[in-house]
């Protein structure tokens, strides 16, 4: 299991932004499904409050918080 934090001030660029799409591109390793997954499951906070919608629209100024952890896939051999 691999913990995953990552800290996000939004400004102009991400400013009415979609929460998955911004993430998606910030969190480029990731699927935008993934991202949305970790969304749903209460691992995104802005501005300290847990958000689990991923069509939440970013404003100016949110401090977004990534905590998850994380499964990498297995390799099959």
């Amino acid at each position: 299991m691999t913990k995953i934090q990552h800290q996000l001030t939004i400004d102009d660029r991400w400013h009415g932004t979609r929460l998955d799409q911004a993430l998606a591109h910030e969190l480029s390793h990731f699927s935008r499904n993934q991202v949305q997954d970790f969304i749903k499951e209460g691992g995104v906070r802005i501005n300290n409050q847990v958000i689990t919608s991923q069509k939440h629209r970013l404003r100016l100024g949110d401090c977004v918080n990534i905590d998850i952890d994380h499964q990498p896939p297995t390799s099959k051999n």
